[in-house]
Parts: C-alpha cells; structure tokens; sequence
C-alpha cells in the first residue's frame, strides 16, 4: 500500500507516524529504518492482535476499501479474501492483503468487513 507519512513521534523508543493514503489516513507504529516526513512509501501493514468476530470484525455495508482513524484505534474496511480453519483470515484493502488472528468463528454475513484495531503496525516493504 502506498502511504506518504505525514507526521513521526517517537516514544519509548517506538516510532508512531501519521499518514494518508488513497484509502485515508490513519496512525500506526514503524517498524524498521526511521521513514522521511512527507515523503511516500510502499508499506506493509499488519494488525498485532487478536480481533473477534460480531466485536472488533463487523460485516460491511460498503464494498469500499478504506481506512479510518479513530479516536484511539484504527478502522480498515476490505473484502474477504479467505478464512482459514485456524481462524486466520486474509483480507484485501485496495490491493494489499493483511493477515489477521480471530477468535476461529468462520462467519462473515457479507463479503466485505470492517475490522477496529488498536495495535496497526507497518513498515517499508522495500525494507
């Protein structure tokens, strides 16, 4: 996913950005070299923990990929790639596919899912 990073924090030696990309804009933790304010970059994005079905993955009305911050987490919306049988579903947002743990309920209503973390990590894929 392309994102140019917006603004950088670090603190207890963790890097926070602030970025925007096609899909929106949002915060998350850099891993890796310290990125360049303002400027672009081909990312990675993983979500670090477990999200549960009917809680922090929600069935989506839209079939709109996007990312949104919110007040202390992060909402990306993308469509159901795959759920494997140990609960790991893939999903793709404007291309990108994310890899995330559930709590193994294999039970999308729609082809779509909006998915609200509060631990989004991501580096450059060219790292």
């Amino acid at each position: 996913m392309n994102v140019k990073i917006e603004e950088i924090k670090v603190l207890n030696k963790n890097t926070f950005v602030n970025f925007a990309s096609p899909l929106g804009r949002g915060k998350a933790i850099w891993l890796g070299n310290m990125p360049i304010k303002n400027e672009n970059y081909d990312v990675e994005i993983d979500i670090d923990e477990k999200l549960w079905w009917g809680s922090t993955i929600l069935g989506a009305n839209s079939k709109q990929p996007k990312i949104k911050e919110g007040k202390d987490s992060i909402e990306l919306t993308g469509e159901v790639v795959a759920i494997e049988e140990d609960g790991l579903l893939i999903v793709s947002i404007g291309g990108s596919l994310i890899f995330v743990e559930t709590d193994l309920e294999k039970n999308p209503q729609k082809p779509f899912v909006t998915m609200r973390t509060y631990h989004l990590t991501m580096h450059d894929s060219n790292y």
